[in-house]
């Protein structure tokens, strides 16, 4: 429509063009005709433009305005005055001076001569934002001598809102139907062809858009119990509603689900279309199921309930369930109470305590735990703990209490507040210092001999400041004990100084045992701290005197080393000087002077037997000895070879020497060296101190597999009194110098720290003239 009138304003133009040429050339009656004819086509023209709704303006090649319709100056509110002549970007104090304007009437147009639909959108200051669509021509007018500019405006800012609203509305719909939780199906609702699926709807079945897309509904297998034939679809189009509140699909993978489908019939751009929206409904159906179980164990759970339960309604008080326990607890049973409020049955001993209860629910709060007394209908008092809320049962309010009696129980926290209180009095009448704590050790209790020791106050104390008296030298043990005890559940047990209040340090035993209940747990830990500084100063000045006699005899043990060794050495020069004169004049010399070598060769023999002894003895003492532990064959390299040194000795007795081995597997982890020496002082023992009989030599395994060595002789033996000394140094059963057998009394003191060294245990039995048995029993492996 505008287009036409922009054409039509230019030959309009153009003829007033001729209209004054005309004027000019001819005043003939035929020129007066036309100009009459040309004036009435203007006037015409002028009166038509005045009507169009849409605003017209004409401009010079200047730009200026020559002419405007009278809605130009409705629609812009503007005057004529103010219009005619002025500067087209001057116009209504220059908001017309827009950028897109200037392209079109300086750029575009030149070039062009017609532009239709030039779309500009503006902010003016007299009415406001507005997109405008605009159509200009070219006119030339004197026969091309001069040109105006017709621009014709259409005002399309309802429209592009309207547009812009319909966009958006159908991105609103685009989103909530690509986004939406709901499978969405579009048909045509003439053909019953599917037109659109959402995403959510080809997620929830397995099938692909393609599948969908084109295909009549009833052709799509899963939906046969919706539309199985045309039929159907066509009850659809006249009913325009459907609606299925639980219907069963199977999707591609096989799974079964229930949906609830509705469909309804609408109009989008005057074509009926159907929208099928489809709800899976398996959770819903599942918590419903779920919600019925929770019912069920609810009710379950109300009714084998270890305490009271009752349901009373808010509105009248009234009961209208209670559980088994509840005739346990109060004696009523269930037809008694329901139907009955609490003061009809007199349950409450103080009705302030009900009251108390009401009002805190109709404010919104919870009763929780909280000791009210209670009457049975026995009319014996109970004290329970009550809980109460607020729920709703079929749209009424309703009051859930709980009643546990804690009559038993009440009964002995009081009896524990007693035995509380009487410990108190115990604890603070004990000289000793007295502590409790947590489980975690956190002290909760100190009784006054704390308070007044250590002149801490009690929150000084509380928690782990009863590390602070401790002292400095020992507080870092006594808190790494505590942790330890804590952790482990053991007794705490030191020894430590403690501080007094005027900075003298005591020792003190510090000693905590933990309570623990049935099951093992603890409940508290309980200590004392008791006064043991007299004790600490005698039991130091014993370690002292201790002390002093292990320097002495270490002393005397290094001398008695120093002494052997001058000893040993002139006599082994003595006897080595005798054997060289004894061998050189052998055989010039008589009975006399031979008995005389051989007497200065065993005496030789018994000092240097004597000093190797007194040697073996003094290293083991000093800690001189370092055994050499490796696997021996007891058999064939101690024993067996022991036996033949000793057959000689024997044999000079008119003694038998026997050797018994009952199994030559008889190797042993055994320093060589000291375990040959505990058998040959055995083997020597025996043999000295047996006159007549014999000395048995027995190698033998017990039952569980330890080897055991016996050394029996059938000698003078030793009294019951004597066994436990037979083992202690420089000690013989006859002192003396009238004793009948000579030695030293340190072979077996030497026997039994070989066979320690050797993790061997050596045992004796003995009878006086019968003989002695001893028993080596080496560790299996």
């Amino acid at each position: 429509m505008i287009a036409f009138f922009v054409e039509f304003m230019g030959r309009v133009m153009t003829k007033s063009s001729i209209k004054e040429e005309m004027k000019s050339d001819d005043n003939s009656p035929r020129s007066k005709t036309n100009l009459k004819s040309i004036d009435n086509i203007n006037e015409f023209a002028e009166n038509i433009i005045n009507t169009v709704h849409e605003p017209l303006l004409i401009l010079d090649k200047d730009l200026r305005v020559v002419a405007a319709s009278r809605s130009f100056y409705n629609f812009f509110k503007v005057d004529f005055e103010e219009t005619i002549g002025k500067l087209n970007y001057d116009l209504g104090n220059r908001q017309w001076n827009i950028p897109k304007l200037k392209e079109l009437l300086e750029t575009i147009l030149p070039e062009k001569s017609i532009f239709d639909d030039y779309e500009v959108e503006h902010n003016f200051s007299a009415i406001g934002k507005r997109t405008l669509l605009l159509n200009a021509r070219q006119i030339d007018r004197n026969l091309a001598e001069e040109k105006f500019i017709l621009i014709a405006i259409e005002d399309i800012t309802k429209r592009k809102l309207a547009e812009e609203a319909r966009l958006s509305s159908e991105n609103r719909y685009r989103r909530l139907f690509e986004t939406a939780k709901d499978g969405i199906l579009i048909l045509d609702a003439e053909t019953g062809k599917i037109t659109d699926v959402n995403p959510f709807l080809i997620d929830l079945l397995g099938y692909s858009k393609e599948q969908f897309i084109e295909k009549e509904i009833w052709e799509i297998g899963f939906f046969k119990d919706i539309a199985a034939n045309k039929d159907k679809f066509l009850e659809l189009q006249r009913k325009e509603y459907v609606r299925y509140e639980n219907l069963p699909l199977e999707t591609t993978d096989g799974r079964k689900i229930n949906v609830e489908f509705v469909s309804n019939v609408y109009l989008v751009n005057e074509q009926r279309v159907i929208q099928c929206n489809i709800r899976d409904i398996t959770e819903r159906e599942r918590a419903e199921v779920k919600l019925r179980r929770s019912e069920e164990k609810f009710s379950s759970a109300f009714r084998s309930a270890s305490y009271a339960l009752i349901i009373t309604r808010l509105s009248d008080g009234k009961i209208i369930e209670v559980n088994d326990a509840f005739f346990v607890n109060t004696g009523y049973t269930s037809e008694e109470a329901v139907g009955k409020t609490t003061v009809e049955l007199n349950l409450w001993v103080d009705e302030n305590d009900r009251n108390f209860v009401i009002s805190e629910l109709l404010r919104g709060k919870r009763i929780s735990s909280k000791s009210f007394s209670f009457r049975k209908k026995s009319g014996h008092f109970l004290i329970g703990l009550f809980s109460a809320e607020l729920i709703t049962i079929q749209m009424e309010k309703c009051i859930l209490s709980s009643i546990n009696d804690i009559t038993e129980l009440k009964r002995i926290e009081d009896a524990l507040i007693k035995s509380e209180t009487e410990f108190r009095i115990l604890a603070e009448s004990m000289p000793q210092m007295v502590w409790i704590t947590r489980p975690d050790g956190w002290n909760i209790y100190f009784n006054q001999q704390w308070l007044d020791y250590t002149g801490q106050t009690l929150e000084e104390s509380y928690g782990h400041g009863w590390n602070k008296p401790f002292h400095p030298e020992d507080q870092q043990h006594a808190w790494d004990a505590w942790q330890n005890a804590t952790q482990n559940n053991a007794t705490y047990s030191i020894e430590s100084r403690l501080r007094r209040a005027d900075g003298v340090y005591k020792w003190f035993l510090v000693r905590g045992v933990p309570i623990m209940d049935a099951s093992g747990k603890i409940l508290k830990w309980f200590g004392t701290c008791t006064n043991i500084n007299g004790l600490k100063l005698v039991e130091q000045e014993l370690i002292k005197a201790k002390e002093k006699a292990e320097e002495s005899d270490k002393l005397k043990t290094e001398f008695l080393a120093q002494m052997s060794h001058e000893i040993r050495t002139p006599l082994n020069i003595i006897l080595g000087n005798a054997e060289y004169l004894n061998d050189s004049f052998c055989d010039k010399m008589d009975l006399d002077a031979r008995n005389c070598f051989e007497g200065i060769d065993l005496a030789s023999k018994r000092i240097i037997r004597t000093v190797d002894l007194i040697l073996n003895v003094s290293e083991l003492q000093t800690s001189g000895y370092i055994p050499d532990l490796r696997r021996v064959d007891l058999h064939s390299v101690i024993l067996s070879k022991l036996y033949q040194e000793h057959q000689l000795s024997a044999k000079k007795k008119g003694l038998e020497l026997i050797y018994t081995c009952k199994d030559k597997d008889a190797n042993i982890i055994a320093d060589e060296y000291s375990i040959t020496q505990v058998f040959a002082n055995l083997i020597d023992n025996a043999i000295k101190y047996t006159e007549k009989g014999k000395v048995e030599i027995l190698l033998e395994k017990n039952s569980t597999g330890a080897i055991i060595v016996k050394i029996k002789d059938t000698g003078i033996g030793m009294s019951t009194e004597f066994l436990p000394k037979v083992f202690d140094p420089f000690v013989q059963e006859e002192q003396g110098y009238t004793r009948s057998f000579d030695g030293n009394g340190l072979g077996l003191a030497l026997v039994k720290n070989y066979c320690k060294i050797n993790n061997a245990q050596i045992e004796i039995e003995s009878k006086k003239n019968i003989g002695s048995t001893f028993r080596v029993t080496f560790s299996k492996g």
